[in-house]
């Protein structure tokens, strides 16, 4: 049976996260947001991986500084961006940390509390909890993209008060989800059978004015993340986007016998037919028709980013309003 050690840390918990970090084996380590500082106070090295919170209004209201991010790319850590992430928790090779602190100057003038264990046990949930998230929700901030995250942050404005506590009035993107990431896909025929979309779509629930569906996946390896926008095509049509709502079902063990969850806005959605949508569709650089050359280039499956993904969003939603940075 494992001995197991609690401490519980309050008030002046960044020198304790320090120690206990600095020198330590393989991190794992979800922290969602970052002053500028936060490299001094969270000692990574080459190997470890970060999941913060990027998103956009959290970067222009300086929540979560990009040149710390950057900092932290440059001694080799692995950082990712969730938009949903709001959890502090590191797991390291001895110690499993669990609290409220933000790695931040003000974090480090607020009263927080942390949790520190050496079970193996939380050591392996916390490192686990980290990359399900990475998984699930996460996107990896390479070098290149870290200008438009800089880019939002010198133009931003502070929010005075606690970092992730009504520090701002919600904003109305016009469109349901939160944007990550948008794939525009080829619509195939499914072929499963009702009693299979049934076990799909068990313990998934329906909200208010949106459908569920179900898509069919032939193999594990195309599976879309929970949260992925897609939008289908075929030959005529140009369907309405869907949001991926639950991981991968399998329902038997036969090859593409699985399907995941799919939702839809009920109200004031339609079908567009090709030729009305071309018009329609607007980038700095690229038609529909050009789009639909690469989609088959890269055998019905192309993820969209920047100007292509909010123009293609804004066809449903014309009141949509970006909020997030493409970091994929």
């Amino acid at each position: 049976m494992e001995t197991m050690k609690m401490d519980f840390y309050s008030e002046d918990v960044w020198p304790h996260i320090t120690e206990i970090v600095d020198g330590a084996g393989e991190i794992h380590a979800a922290i969602a947001f970052l002053g500028n500082d936060a490299s001094d106070r969270l000692p990574l090295k080459a190997g470890d991986v970060l999941l913060v919170n990027a998103r956009a209004d959290n970067v222009s209201s300086r929540a979560t500084s990009p040149f710390a991010i950057e900092r932290f790319i440059n001694r080799g850590v692995k950082v990712y961006s969730s938009e949903r992430l709001h959890a502090k928790v590191i797991a390291t090779d001895k110690h499993a940390i669990v609290g409220s602190a933000n790695a931040s100057a003000s974090s480090a003038r607020s009263s927080e509390a942390i949790i520190v264990t050496d079970s193996t046990k939380d050591r392996r949930s916390v490192k686990e909890f980290v990359l399900r998230e990475i998984n699930n929700h996460g996107m990896e901030i390479i070098p290149e993209k870290l200008e438009d995250l800089k880019r939002l942050y010198k133009e931003g404005e502070a929010i005075p008060g606690i970092t992730g506590v009504n520090t701002s009035k919600p904003q109305v993107t016009g469109f349901p989800w939160a944007v990550e990431n948008v794939y525009l896909v080829t619509r195939c025929d499914a072929d499963l059978t009702d009693e299979e979309r049934e076990k799909i779509l068990t313990g998934t629930t329906r909200p208010t004015g949106f459908n569920l569906d179900v898509m069919q996946i032939e193999n594990v390896e195309d599976a879309y993340k929970r949260g992925d926008i897609v939008i289908f095509c075929d030959d005529t049509y140009i369907y309405p986007p869907v949001k991926i709502d639950s991981d991968v079902v399998f329902v038997n063990d036969e090859e593409s016998r699985m399907g995941q969850a799919t939702q839809k806005r009920r109200k004031g959605m339609r079908d567009l037919m090709r030729s009305r949508f071309s018009p329609r569709y607007v980038t700095d650089t690229e038609s529909f028709d050009d789009l639909m050359d690469i989609l088959d280039e890269a055998s019905g499956h192309l993820k969209l980013s920047g100007a292509r993904r909010d123009a293609m969003l804004r066809v449903w939603f014309p009141e949509f309003k970006e909020l997030s940075v493409s970091i994929e």
